[in-house]
């Protein structure tokens, strides 16, 4: 668990003071969203500042076309950019984020975003896509089928992380051949594995016998965890900037004063000395990984519906809510935590105390819509343990599957426009005929997101039907 040592500088700000002009690319990040800006970025600024090695700036790649502006935006600012964290006790810091030396758009310039992966200097390529961006079946690998819709589009607008890996790894292997690591750094349980996994389907699936085998020899996918509560950004931060310091920055970002970043360190090309700037390398990090999913985004997924069912906008204000309070105390106390490890070199009770005090930051002001969505992707990796742990050893797993009904309410509610919750989702269009009167066990058999768990446990199906016409008239018009 590590906060940062902010050093204010008579401008009112915290800022590194490398030369950037010395600073040479060493790390590639594909999905620059706020996220990774308020995470990663922010880590690799630190180390820089702190270490004098400079070898280690950002090239960010944008793959997706609807971030296009973000990113031309950041351009123009050339990659600086102001992060306001936020803690619970009203205090409040901004560092100048300065660890972006390039930034490449694949969806407008694709030679130019594969090719930068040649460069000799290059030694990691990170990832920050969404859970949703995976495109998982239900045996938690590689939908091939899906996948390869995607990526034979004639254009870039909806390529996927593994074209885009495929044809960069291509160039290194003819440019450049030096070995290098992949960083997965999205909430998917053991995200390294997952993805090495992914890649080898995905070439296998393109006949690039020869590239898949090179990657073997020359390519690591280590497992992360990542945490850092980062809420979508608000004008306000950018307008604060203005006044306080006479900059126009206009993409200003906000998180949390907390941050931590825990990583396997199995690393093929060099790597940088992150601990210097407060990461952790460990031999196993799926404790870590196990205990932040299950926890955190566990209990996030988990009253999220319920909180926008009952009319809140922000988390800080639902967690304070008695019934959500509750909720969050009973989730975690009686089905979470009794369902994980209990030999985990984390104290896990102590834990879910310090997440819940991190959720109640008001100054945070995290809007509901970011937590729920991609729901579709999100039950299986969040809750889907918990509930299969509850079931296999004898717990009634109520709070999970209220969870579930939740979102099913919820979604039925967005469907039919008796709810004008902002909810996003690829797969909103999968989920929606099974909203309709009658299919709310089939919904509960949906094998992408609930795997075996109905065969093993029939009475799942059963118990989400009762729960949700439970909440249809509790939550009636």
């Amino acid at each position: 668990m590590y906060k940062h040592d902010f050093r204010v500088e008579e401008s009112g700000y915290f800022q590194t003071h490398y030369d950037r002009t010395k600073t040479s690319v060493g790390v590639v990040h594909l999905g620059v969203g706020s996220f990774h800006r308020a995470h990663q970025a922010v880590y690799i600024d630190n180390f820089m500042d702190k270490s004098e090695q400079l070898d280690w700036a950002i090239t960010g790649v944008n793959l997706r076309r609807e971030s296009s502006l973000d990113l031309r935006r950041l351009k123009h600012r050339e990659g600086e950019y102001f992060l306001k964290t936020l803690a619970s006790n009203s205090d409040s810091h901004f560092q100048l984020v300065r660890s972006h030396k390039s930034f490449f758009d694949w969806t407008e310039n694709p030679h130019d975003a594969e090719q930068i992966i040649a460069q000799p200097t290059v030694q990691i390529i990170s990832v920050t896509v969404t859970e949703s961006g995976y495109y998982l079946g239900e045996d938690g690998l590689l939908d091939v089928d899906k996948v390869l819709n995607k990526s034979v589009s004639k254009n870039h607008d909806d390529g996927t992380v593994y074209d885009y890996l495929m044809k960069a790894l291509k160039r290194r292997k003819e440019l450049c051949k030096l070995p290098l690591t992949v960083l997965c750094c999205d909430n998917l349980r053991d995200n390294g594995n997952m993805l090495r996994r992914n890649m080898e389907l995905y070439l296998k699936a393109f006949g690039e016998k020869d590239l898949n085998a090179w990657m073997q020899d020359n390519v690591s996918f280590p497992s992360s965890m990542v945490d850092r509560i980062t809420p979508k950004p608000i004008q306000f931060h950018s307008q604060e900037v203005e006044k306080k310091f006479g900059i126009r920055n206009d993409f200003t970002i906000h998180s949390e004063d907390f941050i931590q970043w825990v990583i396997t360190d199995d690393f093929r090309g060099q790597r940088p000395e992150l601990e210097l700037a407060g990461v952790t390398f460990v031999k196993d990090v799926s404790p870590y990984e196990e205990a932040k999913i299950r926890i955190l985004n566990g209990s996030h997924l988990g009253l999220v519906h319920l909180a926008a069912l009952k009319g809140f906008d922000t988390f800080d204000e639902a967690i304070i809510d008695p019934e959500l309070s509750t909720f969050f105390d009973l989730l975690l106390e009686k089905e979470v935590i009794p369902t994980l490890d209990q030999n985990s070199p984390i104290d896990l009770k102590a834990y879910a105390c310090s997440v819940k005090k991190r959720f109640q930051n008001w100054q945070i002001a995290d809007g509901l819509p970011r937590i729920a969505m991609d729901g579709y992707s999100k039950f299986r990796q969040f809750l889907l343990p918990t509930l299969e742990g509850c079931f296999d050893r004898g717990i009634n797993p109520e709070c999970s599957i209220k969870s579930v009904a939740c979102w099913y309410v919820l979604l039925k509610k967005v469907a039919d426009g008796s709810s004008s919750f902002n909810y996003q989702d690829p797969y909103f269009s999968f989920l929606k005929p099974y909203l309709q009167p009658g299919m709310e066990q089939q919904f509960a058999r949906i094998p992408e997101i609930w795997c075996d768990l109905p065969q093993r446990h029939p009475k799942f199906p059963k118990l989400v039907e009762a729960e949700i016409k439970h909440l249809l008239n509790r939550f009636q018009e």
